[in-house]
């Protein structure tokens, strides 16, 4: 990784306005971490499997994104244990590039709010809410519980939500929701 913490807590938080880059793994790494904020301001996360993979840990004031975090696999991977509220703001893009720009494996304690642009959402955990009002490349809900979707944006991909386990308590659409081949 070229940012690692293991059960660690920094006070002041991190901001990124330059490249963080890992080239075997993630490009930043959080395990049973705590932190009070992380923002990407500009900058670029970018690492050979995920760009920011969290695992059982904790960034109590949110992770903000306005640059890009791009892994070869997924952009940012939420794991089990994770507390966090992912904003990706206005001119932010979170890519993956062979999997989702966001993936939830675990149960979490997390929400994510979308300005910018995600390539897609894959849930297969516990996620709190999904708020898009920019474009996000799809949503799949494999397994696990998404308790709420609002879109006021764009949601497109070949299937633009595709629910095909779990639940999903309560999709809310005053955007567009377009599917190449189908849209929900």
């Amino acid at each position: 990784s070229g940012f690692n913490l293991v059960n660690a807590s920094i006070a002041g938080g991190v901001t990124n306005t330059g490249l963080i880059q890992g080239l075997t793994t993630a490009g930043v790494a959080m395990y049973s971490t705590v932190v009070d904020s992380f923002r990407n301001t500009g900058g670029t996360i970018v690492g050979n499997n995920t760009g920011l993979l969290l695992s059982n840990s904790t960034i109590t004031g949110g992770l903000s994104n306005t640059g890009l975090i791009r892994g070869s696999v997924a952009g940012v991977l939420l794991g089990a244990g994770t507390n966090v509220t992912l904003s990706n703001l206005a001119g932010g893009s979170i890519v993956g590039v062979s999997g989702a720009g966001v993936s939830v494996t675990g149960a979490t304690s997390s929400t994510i709010n979308n300005l910018g642009y995600i390539s897609s959402v894959n849930n297969a955990g516990v996620l709190n809410s999904l708020n898009n009002s920019g474009t996000l490349g799809g949503l799949v809900q494999a397994a696990g519980t998404l308790s709420g979707v609002t879109n006021s944006g764009l949601m497109n991909g070949a299937t633009a939500v595709g629910v095909t386990g779990g639940l999903l308590s309560s999709l809310t659409n005053t955007g567009s929701i377009v599917g190449s081949s189908v849209g929900i």
